[in-house]
């Protein structure tokens, strides 16, 4: 048997502004979003399904390197769930 694939994050354009890019994708644990802080520097959030867990930030070189990150928080998430420590 040959390791699962995960998924990867479907990412939709979220612009809310013509200077700013912004991206988001939804999971099973939460929102995940790439985006340009309005300073000019790159980042994103992730927002747990959870009300009671805040969102957490981070900073980026870029909307991809932000999107990277998401992207390998989420592989983590799901990854452990399949191999549970």
């Amino acid at each position: 048997m040959s390791d699962p694939r995960v998924k990867p994050l479907q990412w939709s354009e979220m612009r809310v502004s013509d200077k700013r890019e912004r991206f988001e994708a939804d999971s099973a644990f939460g929102s995940y979003e790439a985006l340009e802080w309005s300073g000019g520097g790159y980042g994103g959030t992730f927002a747990p399904v959870s009300e009671d867990v805040d969102g957490l930030e981070f900073n980026a070189k870029s909307i991809e390197a932000a999107k990277d990150i998401c992207e390998r928080d989420y592989i983590m998430r799901v990854a452990s769930l399949l191999n549970p420590l």
